[in-house]
């Protein structure tokens, strides 16, 4: 059989041009399998932070002693004065809340900035995406020198006595600081632990109450307006520091915010030093554990990670195709819930089923 000499060179420009097309449309495969396996797909399973989301955290709330703050629609340097001045009018002990913040945000912390003249205000923030957040938030109305300088009072002036660090598996991470300024008092040693609230607030006590004054968490407070409607954990009773927390944390998460939740402990040194010695010297991680009990909670962050552009058209084209996106998260179930809801992966209708959302926690 004779073949048309122009053949060869028509199906060699009939593959090139598909192939470009291919490319364009990102499905550009090497092995002709591989195109059969992804349209037999049924499922896919999608990691949430940087695939779905831009990985760009953003506080966009701030609760401080019964107090809440939020940025609205959009972040802006407003939004942070305010919440600074709101955060200034409490006090804390022989410091200002403010202090114990930026002592709890700067010191027990994996973020860090760099000089970079293009970027805002003259640095970049650099590190833990999370923690990039909140440091964007206080850059906002202090010097990026001056935070620098901050985090180098541990080293600098040798006051980090011990850190616990953060892990998958604990959602929280500490850092134990000692303040030679209350040396002989029980407030010497300090204990500065921040995470996600459902892995802390079991180990939660107290709550800086609006007044300054430490109080027990099951205390009797009263809840912010627009609380009301969030129902709480069984065994929870309402109007109380307990309640208010979990209610606020509840709103966040239905805004698809991620929750950091911040607390402290202070002892005596002599207190410090007993516990060191009735706990293996601390030589483990394990061992250090119990510092982190008996806390007092002062602040709970709200952080957005904004879904990708064209993320929820994606997933509806997916769906359309029948194929099923599954998200994967560390995130909070209810934040994860509220980013599902948002990008398409589950509807209204969905979320009535106990199997529409599933936690190991």
């Amino acid at each position: 059989m004779a073949i048309p000499e122009g053949l060869p060179l028509a199906v060699t420009i009939a593959l090139s041009f598909a192939s470009a097309k291919m490319r364009e449309l990102n499905n550009l495969v090497r092995k002709l399998a591989s195109a059969e396996t992804m349209g037999g797909a049924t499922h896919i399973c999608s990691d949430k932070t940087g695939t779905l989301t831009e990985n760009k955290m953003t506080v966009m709330q701030v609760m401080v002693s019964e107090k809440i703050c939020a940025a609205g629609s959009t972040f802006s340097n407003q939004f942070v004065v305010d919440a600074q001045n709101t955060i200034k009018e409490r006090t804390c002990l022989e410091d200002d809340l403010w202090t114990v913040l930026r002592q709890s945000i700067f010191y027990n912390s994996d973020a860090y900035l760099e000089k970079d003249p293009k970027a805002k205000h003259g640095y970049k923030t650099a590190g833990n995406v999370t923690e990039q957040g909140i440091f964007k938030f206080f850059q906002e109305v202090i010097p990026g020198n001056e935070i620098i300088a901050e985090q180098a009072k541990l080293t600098n002036d040798s006051i980090e006595l011990m850190r616990i660090p953060f892990t998958s598996s604990r959602k929280k991470a500490s850092v134990v600081i000692h303040q030679p300024q209350y040396a002989g008092t029980d407030n010497e040693v300090r204990i500065l632990t921040k995470g996600g609230p459902d892995y802390i607030m079991h180990l939660v006590t107290n709550f800086l109450s609006a007044s300054g004054e430490v109080q027990s968490i099951d205390d009797a407070c009263t809840i912010p307006d627009g609380l009301e409607k969030f129902e709480l954990q069984e065994g929870t009773e309402d109007n109380t520091h307990r309640a208010m927390i979990e209610k606020t944390w509840k709103l966040a998460s239905s805004k698809a915010y991620r929750n950091i939740l911040c607390c402290y402990r202070d002892m005596s040194m002599e207190a410090y030093e007993a516990l060191k010695a009735e706990n293996n010297d601390f030589a483990e991680d394990a061992d250090r554990e119990c510092l982190e009990m008996d806390l007092t909670a002062f602040a709970l962050f709200g952080l957005q990670d904004p879904l990708r552009v064209g993320i929820e058209e994606s997933i509806a084209g997916c769906r359309d195709a029948g194929i099923r996106t599954i998200m994967c998260t560390g995130d909070a179930l209810d934040t994860a819930t509220a980013i599902s809801l948002n990008a398409g992966i589950i509807n209204e209708q969905e979320l009535d089923s106990k199997y529409s959302c599933l936690t190991g926690a």
